[in-house]
């Protein structure tokens, strides 16, 4: 995705590759973003600290950092289930199976993915599977932590629609400051 993205050549952007707990700039930054629940996949608390200062490190004071997380009222009570998605164009047959396990004592839930994918054109076909561990978060905890690394909590929404997270709400925004 990073080569694609440098073949475009955007007018004053840079891509870079780094683990979201190590990664340094010369400068700081008015606002960083982390989307695609980037957060959900810090499975443990020493790590999601380790992510936390090193954001807060790179931002501006008064930076802001904004970021989407599975929400965990909506995970408890939906209760994720086996999906299967099927996708399909002139060139490739694509079907995608997921199935979550559940570790309620770690706030996990392990999505174990299989996807099976046909080329039309020769018949050949290939099985990848991979694991995705994601941990959902309770407000209170995001709040304890993020105020132990020096942010202050703005607000939380609904992910796309503003509105106030509820128990159907999966994807959440957290919108933070840097305090110190």
């Amino acid at each position: 995705m990073i080569d694609i993205a440098k073949s475009k050549q955007y007018v004053n952007c840079e891509f870079h590759v780094a683990n979201a707990s190590e990664f340094r700039f010369s400068k700081r930054f008015d606002t960083v973003t982390s989307l695609f629940h980037v957060i959900s996949y810090q499975v443990s608390n020493k790590i999601l600290e380790e992510v936390f200062l090193n954001i807060k490190n790179n931002l501006k004071p008064d930076g802001i950092f904004i970021f989407d997380f599975w929400y965990a009222p909506a995970v408890l009570i939906q209760k994720p289930s086996v999906k299967i998605k099927r996708l399909e164009d002139s060139d490739i047959k694509v079907t995608r199976i997921s199935e979550p396990v559940q570790h309620f004592n770690e706030n996990v839930v392990d999505v174990n993915f299989e996807l099976h994918i046909e080329e039309k054109a020769n018949g050949q076909y290939e099985t990848v599977r991979e694991l995705h561990r994601m941990r959902y978060f309770t407000i209170p905890e995001l709040d304890f932590m993020l105020e132990k690394c020096g942010f202050k909590v703005i607000k939380y929404e609904e992910w796309m629609t503003g509105k106030n997270p509820s128990e159907e709400t999966w994807g959440v925004c957290c919108i933070a400051k840097n305090s110190i």
